[in-house]
């Protein structure tokens, strides 16, 4: 995501309240197979239906970044402002510290019979990552601390007020979520998912670990956005459509899609809660002229619209090259050389489509296999 689509807040009070609601539309439509999980997801949608409501009492910092950008001015070709990244920065890792510190939580510790153990020296580790002055033991931090970084001890301190529960066990502690019995139970087995995949479960509470497909994604899409992404995927196949979860789930997480003929990617998507990109992939540069001559031939109209498919910039990046577009050679930032279709409607995304159909009828019998 470049920062004019970050600065963009679609009706939302701010970014920060944007990037909640975010978080809680990729959370809604997971439940758990048991009670336990269900319980566990439950409260975390809980927690940010909250959040949005009040981030103030989440440590959320929403003022800084929005008085910042009614001042910003977008520069060059790949705009990079380290102060926008930094504010940015700051109202994203607060919303994502409940649910990645209950998670760390899970992963350093141990399942007992009354909740999960965490060794002390582990404990520490956990609380040195998030910047925490561990001064007061697990059971409220923020008002014990005197001096030193204590970032999140605030953050940490509405997770007691929510309900963690640490008492001295061992050498270390004993947390349970009070009133939401098993919660950890819940919690361990995602923490505990090997690799990417893992991690993708986790942020997302993918409780059943199923691995993702295209109705996941239209699941937490909003408005139109899903009807259009039904629509294009209609056309290339849903059931074959590869679906890649992301990483983390914040404001610009998005999931990925693509479709492949002989291993060869042809289309494929971007699609968060709010947002919907449609891709083409067209090979080459070459075959982008040869498009370009035989729309701007037999369809001017389609032709202006493959045109604002390219983003013409003459950056230094390493996806920049060369390409003739009618009469004219210009410089386009193509990774992959993709069309791509940002924020798509029905109409673009039937535009898209004929688009694809002509590079498969401009290949003819020079080897493409992906025609429809």
């Amino acid at each position: 995501m470049n920062i004019k689509e970050a600065q963009d807040r679609g009706g939302f009070p701010s970014r920060a309240h944007k990037s909640v609601a975010c978080v809680r539309r990729m959370l809604s439509p997971y439940g758990g197979q048991n009670g336990a999980e269900a319980d566990a997801a439950a409260f975390f949608v809980a927690l940010y239906e909250d959040m949005y409501r009040s981030p103030g009492e989440y440590g959320v910092p929403v003022e800084p970044y929005e008085a910042y950008m009614r001042t910003y001015r977008d520069e060059g070709a790949h705009p990079r402002d380290a102060k926008e990244r930094r504010l940015r920065d700051a109202f994203q890792n607060a919303i994502c510290f409940y649910q990645d510190f209950i998670f760390s939580l899970a992963r350093g510790g141990v399942l007992t019979d009354g909740g999960l153990y965490v060794a002390a020296g582990a404990f520490r580790r956990i609380c040195a990552q998030w910047g925490i002055n561990r001064r007061a033991g697990a059971q409220g931090m923020a008002k014990a601390n005197r001096g030193g970084p204590n970032q999140y001890g605030a953050s940490y301190d509405k997770l007691i007020g929510l309900g963690l529960t640490a008492e001295p066990y061992r050498d270390g502690f004993l947390f349970t979520m009070r009133g939401h019995d098993g919660f950890f139970n819940a919690v361990k087995k995602l923490a505990d998912a090997p690799g990417k995949k893992g991690i993708a479960d986790a942020a997302r509470l993918r409780f059943d670990r199923r691995p993702p497909v295209l109705e996941d994604v239209l699941m937490t899409m909003t408005g139109d956005n899903a009807r259009v992404l039904s629509y294009f995927a209609e056309v290339f196949g849903k059931e074959s459509a590869r679906v890649t979860p992301p990483q983390t789930v914040i404001s610009s997480s998005e999931w990925r899609g693509e479709w492949r003929i002989n291993r060869k990617l042809i289309a494929g998507f971007y699609a968060g809660p709010y947002s919907l990109s449609l891709l083409v992939y067209m090979g080459d540069t070459y075959t982008i002229e040869a498009v370009g001559d035989r729309l701007l031939r037999g369809d001017p109209a389609l032709y202006a619209f493959y045109e604002s498919l390219f983003t013409v910039r003459d950056c230094k990046c390493r996806h920049n090259r060369p390409v003739r577009l009618a009469d004219s050679t210009v410089r386009i930032c193509a990774n992959g050389c993709r069309a791509i279709a940002r924020h798509a409607g029905l109409a673009e995304a039937a535009a898209l489509i004929a688009v694809y159909r002509t590079m498969t009828e401009t290949a003819g019998e020079k080897g493409s296999k992906g025609a429809l």
